[in-house]
């Protein structure tokens, strides 16, 4: 199985993929080197789409492997939270790149505890980072969304259709986000531009792997043996960034053009439960 952490520059060369994006830019936030956002920047280039990104961590890698495709990419520092660098990264990539043709709001953070042990300021980070920060990104880039056409990709999780033990807020931000999608595609409506949001399962990344197990003392093909045996759970296992990244393409392409307001599960179904408080038996 390919996981995240396999791939390298010297990777062979992926199969090609149709050019749906060709002559389209596309943001993605939260990109760094591993995660769903790198997979979904990844994805959008090698279907032809300029790439504007965002985080808090140059994305080195996926920067390089973005630039073998061809395909521009811009890549800023900017911290989802602060809505002035917001609004200045998208009037950049506006001016550089040219209208914006999808949105993806990817950023985001994880706080699993018991509610009660959860502190005020880190409930308040997750909720601006997973919620406002969403908000605010979508705000800022609407004036530059092509109309019509424009896609706004929202990722949500399955723990906002499902819940989750000690995910309280976590589900809240997740669950608001899904409410955002719905009313904001009427919204956009007349201006024929498209709100969908994907809700992932539990999905083998950085920040999942703290219920994976000690990825230090185990090799991958353990941790994700481990992560497996929660098919008891989701119908079809433990995903891929790459396998979210496929969703994301879908959506924001034209053939999903009589498509908006919903939201796509994936990995996940509502008769099973979470599995992430069952992975260590």
């Amino acid at each position: 199985m390919t996981t995240p952490d396999s791939h390298s520059d010297s990777s062979p060369e992926p199969a090609p993929l149709p050019a749906r994006f060709n002559n389209k830019t596309a943001i993605v936030t939260g990109v760094n080197d591993r995660g769903i956002g790198a997979a979904i920047a990844m994805r959008l280039a090698r279907e032809g789409a300029r790439v504007a990104a965002f985080g808090l961590d140059e994305p080195t890698r996926t920067i390089n492997r973005i630039a073998k495709t061809g395909r521009a990419m811009l890549w800023r520092k900017v911290d989802v939270r602060d809505s002035a660098a917001i609004n200045a990264f998208v009037a950049e990539v506006a001016a550089e790149l040219g209208t914006i043709d999808v949105l993806v709001n990817n950023a985001g953070i994880d706080l699993s505890a018991p509610l009660v042990e959860s502190s005020d300021e880190a409930i308040r980070r997750l909720i601006d980072v997973n919620l406002m920060g969403a908000i605010q990104t979508t705000k800022a880039t609407l004036p530059q969304l092509r109309s019509p056409g424009g896609v706004v990709v929202n990722i949500a999780s399955a723990t906002a259709l499902g819940g989750n033990a000690e995910q309280s807020i976590y589900s809240a931000s997740k669950s608001a986000l899904l409410g955002f999608t719905h009313s904001l595609a009427l919204e956009l409506r007349q201006a024929k531009q498209r709100v969908v949001a994907v809700a992932p399962g539990t999905v083998l990344t950085p920040m999942s792997r703290q219920y994976m197990g000690n990825t230090n003392k185990q090799g991958m093909g353990e941790v994700i043996a481990r992560a497996d045996r929660s098919i008891a759970a989701l119908p079809l296992g433990v995903g891929l960034p790459e396998d979210v990244a496929n969703a994301v393409a879908f959506l924001a392409s034209d053939e999903a053009r009589w498509i908006s307001g919903v939201v796509l599960p994936i990995g996940y179904c509502s008769m099973y439960a979470q599995p992430l408080d069952r992975l260590e038996s």
